[in-house]
C-alpha cells in the first residue's frame, strides 16, 4: 500500500534556456573558443526549437530522518539510504528535499530521430539545452520549496546530491524513485537503476529549521 505523503511540488515547469550553460556543455569557452556569426546563428536557432520539444515536468517531497547509522539514514516509514558522503551533506538536518525532475520523451524521440538521419549537430544542441534544462529545474523546485517551507520556519541548503556522486552508489535511484513516485511523471526505471525516459533525473538537498544562527549553506 503506498503511503500518502505531501508533495510540496508538483506540475510542470517554466523556466528560460540557460544559455551560458548550454553553450560550456558544448565546448564553448568565453575569450578561448570562436565561433563565426553564421555558426552561433544556427546554434541559438536550435536552442530555441528545442524549447518546442521539452516538457518539463517536476516534483518534490520531504522526508524526515529517523536516524542514522553508520552509512544508512533511516527515513521514517520509507526505508533507507545508505552514503557516508551524503550523510555529510545533511549534517544539522532533519528531512531529506527528494526532488525529481524530467524534460518528457518528445525531445528524446527527436534527437534519437536526428542521430539517425545524421543531422549531428542539431542533434548535439538539443542535447545539451535538454541537460542544462532538466538540471535547471532542479534549482526552480528548490526554490520555490524554500518559499513554502519559509512559512514553516525551515529551508532548504543550496547544495544538492544525486545518485552516482561519491560513495552514493546508483542502487539508492531505485528507494528514490518509489520515494518520489516518479510514474507521476511518466518516468520509468531500469533493472539497472537508469531513467527512462533518458534526460529525467534526481538529486536530494537537506531541510534545516530557520533559527537566529541559521546559515543557509
Amino acid at each position: 500500500m503506498r503511503l500518502s505523503k505531501e508533495f510540496l511540488f508538483l506540475g510542470f515547469i517554466k523556466i528560460e534556456p540557460p544559455w551560458e550553460r548550454i553553450y560550456r556543455r558544448l565546448g564553448y569557452k568565453e575569450g578561448v573558443t570562436k565561433i563565426i556569426p553564421s555558426q552561433k546563428k544556427e546554434i541559438d536557432e536550435y536552442i530555441n526549437l528545442s524549447l518546442s520539444y521539452i516538457d518539463l515536468k517536476g516534483l518534490g517531497v520531504s522526508v524526515p530522518i529517523k536516524k542514522i547509522n553508520g552509512s544508512k539514514i533511516f527515513l521514517e516509514q520509507e526505508g533507507f539510504l545508505e552514503s557516508r558522503d551524503l550523510i555529510k551533506l545533511l549534517k544539522g538536518c532533519d528531512e531529506i528535499l527528494f526532488m525529481g525532475a524530467t524534460a518528457g520523451r518528445k525531445i528524446i524521440e527527436v534527437i534519437q530521430s536526428d542521430l539517425r538521419g545524421e543531422d549531428l549537430m542539431r542533434a548535439v544542441v538539443l542535447d545539451a539545452v535538454a541537460s542544462e534544462m532538466v538540471d535547471a529545474s532542479l534549482d526552480c523546485i528548490r526554490l520555490q520549496i524554500n518559499n513554502i517551507l519559509a512559512n514553516r520556519g525551515k529551508y532548504v541548503i543550496n547544495k544538492r546530491f544525486s545518485c552516482g556522486y561519491g560513495d552514493f552508489s546508483l542502487q539508492n535511484q531505485k528507494q528514490i524513485f518509489h520515494i518520489l513516485e516518479m510514474e507521476r511523471l511518466g518516468v520509468n526505471i531500469t533493472d539497472t537503476y537508469f531513467l527512462i525516459p533518458e534526460k529525467s533525473v534526481t538529486a536530494l538537498s537537506g531541510i534545516k529549521r530557520l533559527n537566529k544562527n541559521s546559515k543557509k549553506i
